[in-house]
């Protein structure tokens, strides 16, 4: 009986111990971007507007978009979500698909993009303006990552 007492009670406390220990919360530091009229906008400094380009295309790519328009000279990108089969045959083959549409422009010696994501299948599992910032914030993070990766030392 005073094993079992004993064990209660240091289970107890460990369990206090745990409970009164804070909660730290890390979060990747984002790029910079405002929201603007819904989309998203952000500055990239010392790039020239085809790595900027090119850089916004690779993301689209790697995030699961496929490219519907790519009008380089006007500056104009839009992509729809690719969703997989398996996500296909459980959500249904009939729901409309989030897509992103990016105008990409210089402004003085920095290039502005400036990103608009449609949602498509309406889920409200968060607000549509946390979403906006979560959307956005992990796309321009990705674009930045690709622009300003450092160089390896040769």
């Amino acid at each position: 009986m005073m094993n079992r007492i004993i064990c209660i009670t240091v289970a107890c406390l460990a369990l206090a111990a745990c409970a009164s220990v804070p909660v730290v919360r890390e979060t990747a530091p984002g790029y910079a971007f405002n929201i603007v009229k819904k989309s998203g906008v952000a500055t990239f400094a010392a790039k020239t507007y085809d790595e900027v380009w090119g850089a916004v295309i690779k993301t689209m790519v790697v995030s699961n978009y496929k490219l519907a328009v790519s009008e380089k000279d006007a500056g104009i990108i839009e992509a729809e979500h690719v969703r997989s089969e398996s996500t296909r045959a459980f959500v249904g083959k009939d729901t409309d698909e989030p897509r992103l549409s990016a105008i990409v422009e210089t402004k003085g010696s920095d290039i502005v993009v400036t990103l608009t994501w449609t949602r498509g299948e309406k889920i409200l599992l968060r607000s549509i303006a946390s979403q906006q910032k979560k959307v956005y914030g992990e796309f321009f993070q990705r674009v930045a990552d690709i622009l300003y990766l450092p160089k390896k030392p040769e």
